[in-house]
């Protein structure tokens, strides 16, 4: 009797199954990431406020995840290097140089990445960027909101998971 509860009632389980997979599989697609959000982007900050490492901190990367450098190929370049070259801002022993203006880079490990510009004094004016690409098991941690317990985002994502489960439910 007990074992009844768990039989499926026909072909519409392995379609919710279906569902579920490409609902939870969405949410940690890799995706292209256009630096700075907008062409042109590689440059020296006109503030402390524009530097690509502010607009870094606002975004989420993950492994799998490419990144998109849109720049003037004739004026500029971009140079990935380890820690120490990004503090210091040396160009003599990148880890790899690009110079096609249309740049691509696959983030394939968690971790911290660096990259500074290639053209002399750029760098030290502000044009470099450290990406930090999370675990795919990661969960960044969020201090609790002040105002409301839930956030649109969260609404939405609850809302989602509630009628997965109420269809599993229903189905099963």
């Amino acid at each position: 009797m007990g074992s009844q509860c768990f039989q499926s009632r026909g072909p519409e389980m392995p379609s919710l199954m279906v569902l579920l997979v490409l609902f939870f599989g969405s949410l940690s697609e890799a995706r292209d990431i256009l630096v700075g959000g907008k062409p042109n982007s590689w440059k020296a900050p006109n503030s402390a406020d524009q530097t690509l490492n502010r607009w870094a901190e606002r975004t989420r990367f993950k492994v799998g995840d490419t990144l998109l450098w849109k720049y003037q190929a004739e004026r500029d370049s971009v140079m990935q290097v380890e820690e120490e070259d990004y503090e210091r801002c040396e160009r003599s022993k990148p880890i790899r140089g690009y110079k096609d203006g249309k740049t691509k880079i696959e983030l394939k490990r968690s971790g911290a990445y660096y990259f500074i510009s290639g053209e002399k004094g750029r760098c030290k004016k502000g044009e470099k960027l450290v990406v930090v690409v999370l675990a795919p098991h990661h969960h960044r941690l969020v201090s609790p909101p002040t105002v409301s317990p839930l956030t649109s985002g969260s609404r939405l994502f609850r809302a989602r998971l509630v009628i997965s489960l109420l269809f599993l439910f229903v189905l099963v």
